[in-house]
């Protein structure tokens, strides 16, 4: 996974821009913190690939994940541009994969130590799901959707296209203040 993250904003002619690159290949992702009910693995700090060729690996071959890469710095976004640009890949050579993968904003004041993704399954790590509350602080979540029940109103997540699958889709789900 390569992740860009470009802020550009300002007020009348004063812009300032951030710009956050990470490509994961390395043995080290400075800035970066990784949790959930499995931690995330760089693969080339961890001998699987050669540094430099190496991945962010969110999730072993287990059912029920909900993980996270969260950059733990402030970006100033007020009143600016944000653009996002990723790469990724789902590989599993014994099964179909994964429900699928959210890219998401978070409220800037969640501290990382106690960072805690939403919940597992068609709420990919961000939304509610029945006995989860889901991500606290959740402002934006983008849902690349594989199985298709990010979209639903399914296992108790609120909102939603109604109970059925809609696989293969990117979808957007709201803040945690209006239930996702």
């Amino acid at each position: 996974m390569v992740c860009v993250l470009t802020l550009t904003g300002g007020m009348g002619t004063t812009l300032a821009q951030v710009t956050v690159t990470e490509s994961f290949t390395g043995t080290t992702a400075s800035g970066w913190v990784f949790g959930g009910n499995y931690t995330p693995v760089l693969t080339a700090a961890a001998g699987i690939d050669t540094p430099g060729d190496g991945w962010l690996r969110l999730t072993d071959n287990a059912g029920n994940r909900a993980t996270y890469a969260l950059f733990d710095s402030a970006i100033f976004s007020v009143n600016a541009q944000v653009q996002i640009e990723f790469d990724y890949a789902f590989w599993n050579s014994t099964s179909t994969g994964a429900d699928g993968i959210t890219f998401f904003l978070v409220d800037g004041n969640i501290n990382a130590a106690t960072f805690d993704p939403g919940s597992y399954g068609g709420s990919l790590g961000y939304a509610q799901r029945t006995g989860d509350p889901g991500m606290v602080g959740g402002y934006l979540g983008f849902g690349l959707d594989n199985y298709g029940n990010f979209s639903s109103a399914s296992e108790g997540r609120i909102g939603g296209l109604g109970t059925g699958l809609y696989d293969n889709r990117i979808a957007v789900r709201g803040p945690e203040s209006s239930n996702y």
